[in-house]
């Protein structure tokens, strides 16, 4: 399955390294943006294991 990430959550994601990364800790920003993809991959996967569209959720 493929995950599409709109641009404003990109943009949302970049947001929060970049606070990170001014803090001084960008290990702390890329951590949390890289768990907020993986479980945004998990809720895809499950979806589908369902047998429903992410699209329609």
């Amino acid at each position: 399955m493929e995950l599409r990430v709109a641009q404003s959550a990109l943009e949302d994601l970049q947001a929060i390294q970049e606070h990170y990364i001014e803090e001084s800790v960008p290990h702390i920003g890329d951590g949390y943006v890289t768990a907020i993809l993986e479980q945004a991959e998990m809720l895809c996967d499950t979806l589908m294991l369902a047998g429903l569209s992410p699209s329609l959720v």
